[in-house]
């Protein structure tokens, strides 16, 4: 497998994802 860590604004390579975590203030808000 590939592992690959991308960190973006953009909504179109989120779409893309297959997990996306939501960092702020260095604390995870979200994931999915």
């Amino acid at each position: 497998g590939v592992t690959a860590l991308v960190a973006t604004h953009d909504p179109q390579l989120l779409a893309l994802a297959d997990r996306v975590l939501e960092l702020r203030d260095g604390h995870i808000l979200t994931t999915g």
